[in-house]
């Protein structure tokens, strides 16, 4: 299943987890994520800052 931000909430999260369905849901950037995310970017090509997103 996948979502926008507006599916980020815990029951979203906990109904997935109970009934066993995989989920993706995009949340908007920001500072706090931007922190937890920087190791992972330092893998990440160079076109990242672009604004398309691919899944």
């Amino acid at each position: 299943m996948r979502g926008d931000s507006g599916f980020a909430a815990p029951k979203f999260y906990e109904m997935c987890d109970t009934h066993g369905v995989d989920f993706l849901v995009r949340l908007k950037a920001n500072s706090k994520l931007g922190k937890l995310a920087e190791t992972a970017l330092v893998d990440c090509p160079p076109k990242y800052e672009e604004s398309k997103c691919w899944i």
